[in-house]
């Protein structure tokens, strides 16, 4: 995802659509950070960067992609304001930081950036984004526009398997079967093609309408206690299905 974002470029709303016309569309979400020598600078702190390789003094930048098959082109971006920055008054008012702007985490800002995209005419079916944008009001909010999704996750993040036991990700490897690995290339390198070992399992999906869940611990239980909770709910939605999808260097096994 990193890579699908890295290689956009940024073009001008007006021409996305004669870009993009005819084309399966995904919609991929990814920040970069720029290093900075001072705090004065709008939204400049101390955070997390893969860019800059760790934490360090910078601005982070949220960035949407609308990603085919033969075009990746960056169509909109937004600033991320950590909390202490737009509590800050007097920082805000010599910065020229707008009223309206005020704190918002990196997935409010992707799925406002993706409402967007899709208001303007996109015409995207998946989302994609890496573990910052897992978290489960953004799924929901991306199933409720009609979109399907991937998203990374964390390797102790507890799903359900087809069965209704609960593992850690990173456990329920161990029930995929050699034959079901695949090889897949995934872009090139300095070193060439990069290629991974990918599979999948089937696993309850926890960010459905009909589910009754504990949001701390991501519990699924009675899935069909609320079927009929928002029929305007989008069609994808209404049909859930979970996959947990593993990727592997073929040279470490």
């Amino acid at each position: 995802m990193t890579h699908a974002s890295n290689c956009a470029t940024f073009i001008p709303r007006i021409s996305h659509d004669s870009l993009l016309a005819g084309q399966d569309v995904v919609l991929v979400v990814d920040e970069t950070g720029d290093a900075k020598s001072s705090t004065e600078c709008v939204g400049a702190g101390r955070q997390y960067s893969g860019a800059i390789g760790g934490v360090g003094l910078c601005q982070v930048a949220v960035h949407l992609a609308a990603v085919s098959a033969t075009t990746k082109v960056i169509i909109d971006r937004a600033l991320y304001l950590p909390a202490d920055w737009a509590a800050d008054e007097e920082r805000r008012e010599v910065a020229g930081v707008p009223e309206e702007v005020g704190f918002a985490t990196k997935p409010q800002q992707a799925l406002s950036m993706v409402t967007g995209a899709l208001a303007t005419g996109i015409e995207a079916r998946w989302f994609a984004g890496d573990e910052v944008y897992c978290g489960r009001e953004l799924r929901r909010g991306i199933r409720s526009l009609g979109l399907g999704y991937t998203v990374g996750i964390a390797a102790t993040y507890q799903v359900t398997d087809g069965g209704g036991r609960r593992w850690e990700a990173r456990k329920l490897i161990n029930k995929v079967r050699p034959e079901q690995w695949m090889r897949r290339q995934t872009g090139h390198g300095t070193k060439g093609t990069r290629e991974y070992d990918w599979a999948w399992l089937d696993v309850r999906p926890d960010d459905t309408p009909d589910e009754n869940e504990n949001e701390n611990e991501n519990e699924n239980e009675n899935e069909n206690e609320n079927e009929n909770e928002n029929e305007n709910e989008n069609e994808n939605a209404a049909g859930a299905q979970g996959l947990i999808k593993f990727r592997r260097c073929p040279d470490r096994w």
